[in-house]
């Protein structure tokens, strides 16, 4: 996954997420429940994605979590894609990626 073939690491060692949105849901049953919106940069490609998470403060630390998928060749990573190539047979890899992740933040 660190090769060029897929997120090129070595070129770009990082990803980036800059928040633009953060609404809460409208059923108060899920208050802790976020729609999160942002611009996702992956090997210098920015684009929009919009995912579901949950925030909360426990304990005095402010936690986000999330699980979502990506379509990676949004990002221009097409290896192995059948959006892309033909014949590919047994070959295909899922264009689908998941993120996942948890932050806490302690005062």
């Amino acid at each position: 996954m660190k090769s060029d073939d897929f997120f090129a690491v070595e070129t770009y060692p990082t990803a980036e997420f800059v928040l633009t949105s953060a609404v809460a849901d409208a059923d108060v049953s899920l208050s802790h429940r976020y729609m999160l919106t942002g611009d996702l940069t992956i090997k210098g490609v920015t684009n929009a994605v919009s995912f579901p998470a949950v925030i909360a403060m426990r304990d005095g630390k402010l936690s986000a979590e999330a699980a979502f998928d990506l379509d990676r060749t949004m990002w221009n990573v097409r290896y192995g894609s059948d959006n892309f190539f033909d014949n590919l047979g047994d070959n295909v890899i899922s264009d689908l990626f998941t993120v996942a992740f948890t932050i806490v933040a302690v005062r």
